[in-house]
């Protein structure tokens, strides 16, 4: 794996290792079912809810709020997953054409452009000597 590719999967792992995530109420036990309505009344009371009606409407909505908030962190891991996914498949796609790049430009000479006669095709060989390294070119 790549570093760029492992640098990636590591800050995808932190920003999804980020979000809080917490139970929808079907999910919850009864005990924390019970600790979650008694935080939203308090959440309520710090607002200035009054006792009765008014601190049940806002449980309701704090309630629905929260489900909402839910359901947004869901759909935006869900997104980044994808964007992650397409951003590697991406990457793979980059790789696998400068591969066969690579191996088009080691197997074939290349045409070199000459500013008088146009583009040239150049061979060059090598011969070893003694210290030294005779090519040749045409």
């Amino acid at each position: 794996m790549s570093r760029y590719a492992l640098i990636a999967c590591v800050l995808g792992a932190a920003a999804l290792g980020g979000c809080q995530t917490t139970k929808s109420p079907s999910e919850m036990s009864y005990a924390e079912l019970k600790q979650y309505s008694a935080a939203l009344v308090e959440r309520c009371r710090q607002e200035g809810a009054k006792p009765g009606a008014e601190t049940q409407a806002c449980v309701y909505q704090e309630a629905r709020a929260d489900e909402a908030n839910r359901q947004d962190s869901i759909r935006r891991r869900r997104a980044f997953g994808v964007a992650l996914a397409q951003a590697g498949n991406n990457f793979q796609r980059s790789a696998e054409t400068q591969a066969q790049i690579s191996r088009s430009l080691i197997r074939s000479p290349q045409p070199v452009p000459n500013l008088y006669r146009g583009p040239q095709t150049i061979h060059c060989s090598s011969r070893p000597g003694m210290g030294t390294v005779e090519t040749t070119c045409r």
